[in-house]
């Protein structure tokens, strides 16, 4: 049974309270959910040590050869397959053997079932990789295809699972960023499976926070962290505050967020997405409060406003995220318009080209990445404001994108992004900027930019020149100065 605990904030003061939200066990495997054609179907129990699990499927046709992440295929044992035409009670189920590539499966080639258990804790203390599988704190965190067998390459159009921890120990806790369809099921894309939100099994206290309209899932580690619960979860909360006032929403419905502990004494953290959200925190045992308010939880939550992009897009996602994280904290009062320079005349140089640099599109140097891709924000901003005389900004792009159902949990391409944006702002700013910066050179004269703004650096402070010939766009961001 799962116990979620509510954070009633009154002020500045925080009040935790158990809620009655303990659900009932599950008993209930795959063969009585519902099949939807194209559909992988999934029913999956934890074992009574909370370390292993007994997993059933039901594939469809198309399925020749099954898989799992790289490293894992080892740790599951005695996968067995049966045609889909048998019912489960009399079914004839028969081992498949594994080969490099994964496991045979011919007799799956028109819809089959299968069957096998997976050392879930043995697996991920082996594999120890944050994009597939890993143990920290007596949790495990991964992907849900490292321990979901599914299709090397298949037609499916979802995928779906039912986890029963029910037999787990008391304290073993299940949860997921992927997309709840109903009570205790989750599913997306069978494309996005690989890539999917961070699924966690273990040891987590855990806290539901409602921000607008929308519910974060939050789950502590059970020891190891600098700060109580209490002021994790309303650091998590004033930060979801923070996007909610820029945006004029909470970018997803639902998304999780898991916290751990790390040897490094400040706070760290990445997010996953596509067919839902989830971030995964990690903070050392001597963290402060005051490390938490530095913009990282603000940064990986407005990640959640922009689609699912890919990997050679990254400097498009992390230089947004870290440009509006840095304006919506700005015009929310935690950074003043003087630490927002700064900030940005310190930090800009690191994003621009160095020698055999090109584009910002493949970057691999962090600087290139987040700096860089906040440089092109900037100059996006500048440009739009200008443009449309104020009328139209970078946040207009968001809510564009977040008018046509985009979020961190939808894929989209970029030209998508763009093209959404150009459209509700009534410009070709983006498409225009992109096609200069993505692919080509461009080695932006910072010095003369701050110029414009009327941005005079000081002893490593700044000061305001409003008589510059940008100067209105800069007070315009923030109201004066």
């Amino acid at each position: 049974m799962a116990a979620y605990f509510t954070l009633s904030l009154r002020g500045c003061c925080a009040a935790v309270t158990l809620s009655a939200c303990h659900k009932p066990p599950v008993v209930l495997d795959v063969k009585r959910m519902a099949s939807a054609i194209g559909t992988l179907d999934y029913f999956v129990r934890v074992d009574s040590s909370g370390t292993t699990l007994s997993i059933q499927g039901e594939l469809p046709p198309g399925a020749t050869l099954l898989k799992l992440d790289d490293g894992a295929a080892p740790f599951a044992d005695e996968l067995e397959a049966a045609p889909s035409t048998s019912p489960w009670e009399s079914a004839a189920f028969a081992p498949l053997a594994r080969g490099e590539g994964g496991w045979n499966a011919n007799m799956c080639a028109r819809g089959c079932r299968i069957r096998y258990r997976f050392r879930l804790a043995e697996a991920a203390r082996a594999i120890q990789d944050g994009d597939r599988l890993l143990s920290i704190d007596n949790i495990v965190i991964g992907s849900a295809s490292a321990w979901l067998v599914h299709p090397a390459s298949s037609a499916s159009r979802r995928y779906r699972f039912r986890v029963d921890a029910s037999q787990a120990p008391s304290d073993v806790r299940f949860v997921t960023g992927v997309t709840s369809i109903s009570r205790d099921v989750y599913g997306a894309a069978a494309s996005e499976m690989e890539d999917g939100p961070y699924t966690a099994f273990g040891m987590m206290r855990l806290y539901r926070v409602r921000v607008s309209n929308s519910t974060l899932t939050v789950a502590l580690a059970a020891n190891g962290l600098g700060c109580s619960d209490e002021t994790i979860v309303s650091a998590i909360r004033r930060a979801a505050e923070i996007v909610t006032q820029y945006l004029g929403f909470f970018p997803v419905n639902e998304s999780l967020i898991v916290v751990t502990s790390s040897w490094l004494d400040d706070v760290r953290a990445r997010t996953s997405g596509g067919g839902g959200s989830a971030i995964l925190v990690s903070m050392g045992p001597h963290t402060h409060q005051q490390q938490l308010s530095r913009g990282v939880l603000t940064h990986e939550l407005m990640h959640l406003a922009l689609p699912y992009l890919r990997r050679d897009d990254q400097w498009f996602a992390e230089g947004l995220a870290t440009y509006t994280e840095a304006v919506a904290r700005t015009q929310s009062g935690e950074l003043s318009n003087n630490e927002f320079w700064t900030r940005l005349v310190q930090h800009f140089p690191e994003g621009l080209p160095r020698k055999n640099e090109w584009g910002l599109t493949g970057s691999t140097r962090t600087g290139r990445i987040y700096w860089g891709g906040a440089l092109f924000f900037l100059l996006a901003d500048i440009e739009l404001r200008t443009r449309t005389m104020h009328a139209r900004s970078i946040i207009d792009v968001l809510r564009a994108i977040h008018a046509q159902g985009g979020s961190l949990a939808e894929p989209w391409t970029i030209d998508r992004v763009i093209e959404v944006g150009d459209q509700w702002t009534g410009t070709r700013v983006m498409r225009e900027l992109y096609a200069r910066m993505s692919r080509g050179r461009v080695d932006t004269d910072l010095d003369a930019l701050w110029v414009k703004l009327g941005i005079e650096t000081t002893h490593d402070r700044v000061r305001f020149n409003n008589s510059a010939s940008l100067a209105d766009v800069r007070r315009r961001m923030f109201g004066n100065p």
